[in-house]
């Protein structure tokens, strides 16, 4: 909980959060739609190149009839940074819930998330832990929410495994291609594919799937990794699984790659997607009241 005092009141925060959770599911990315549009122009096989242009007309309909791009809205996940100076007087997992409760009934979403035993469905897209927020801290005057819809399709091929730490990184990257060859289409490619290696097995699958949340053409900022994002991209889209599966040079808008330490015993390796229309949203919070949201 985030309690202090601040200009942001808790209806405006939870106003623009709604504002952004439909940015986000109804208008996708304008970078995953330039790439699609890119990947149309190079494509050479015809069913792959209408399968795009279907995608692109998605994005369309969607955006002209203010309705979400996939009838699998995903799960609430949010990314927090809160600012050092950054002042709040109401409960930040509070208002994150109740903004999601609103979303559900306005946009409309589906409601996903179900008791991992009974099945029960909590019938609001929260409770059981959601939404699910993952926090971090900087030293700046704003706070900035993330807001990152999971769908099931691409949660479901996300991968983990622990290398012995003698493994070289031609294993890695083996791993990684093999992996995605066996999705196929199960995950609606082109997709974002995202990769995490080091810190531990829970850190490695959060820093996948933060990797997704980059943009197709934003590289890493070390060298030797961005090279391998770049290798990785080519290779992928060598197996020629193509859009939704059913063949074409392209597989993947981009492989997107976030590091950490790890302990010398270990190096684990975590992979997450995030399929072809990229839903995500980014609001910012400022103590003077100005709320932006891209």
């Amino acid at each position: 909980m985030v309690v202090l005092g601040s200009g942001i009141k808790k209806q405006q925060f939870v106003e623009a959060i709604v504002e952004a959770m439909r940015k986000a599911i109804v208008f996708g990315s304008d970078a995953n739609k330039r790439e699609i549009e890119k990947q149309r122009r190079e494509e050479t096989c015809g069913l792959a190149k209408l399968q795009l242009g279907q995608m692109l007309e998605n994005f369309k309909v969607a955006r002209k009839k203010r309705i979400p791009l996939c009838q699998d809205t995903g799960v609430p996940i949010f990314y927090a940074r809160v600012g050092s100076k950054f002042k709040l007087n109401f409960d930040l997992r509070e208002a994150l819930g109740e903004a999601v409760r609103k979303a559900t009934k306005e946009i409309p979403l589906r409601a996903n998330i179900v008791h991992p035993v009974s099945r029960e469905n909590t019938g609001n897209n929260c409770g059981l832990g959601f939404p699910f927020v993952f926090f971090d801290f900087f030293n700046g005057n704003y706070l900035e929410i993330v807001f990152c819809p999971k769908g099931g399709g691409s949660e479901n091929m996300g991968r983990l495994r622990m290398f012995e730490p003698t493994a070289q990184i031609e294993e890695v990257k083996r791993f990684i291609v093999e992996t995605v060859a066996e999705w196929m289409g199960k995950c609606c490619p082109p997709c974002t594919i995202g990769i995490g290696i080091g810190g531990g097995a829970d850190i490695c699958l959060n820093l996948a799937k933060k990797a997704t949340l980059r943009e197709p053409d934003e590289r890493n900022k070390d060298k030797k990794i961005a090279e391998m994002e770049r290798e990785l991209l080519e290779k992928i889209n060598g197996l020629g699984i193509g859009p939704m599966g059913l063949g074409g040079k392209h597989s993947a808008l981009a492989v997107n790659i976030e590091i950490a330490g790890t302990h010398t015993a270990t190096l684990p390796v975590g992979i997450a997607n995030n399929c072809w229309p990229g839903r995500k949203a980014t609001t910012r919070f400022y103590n003077n009241g100005k709320i932006r949201i891209n």
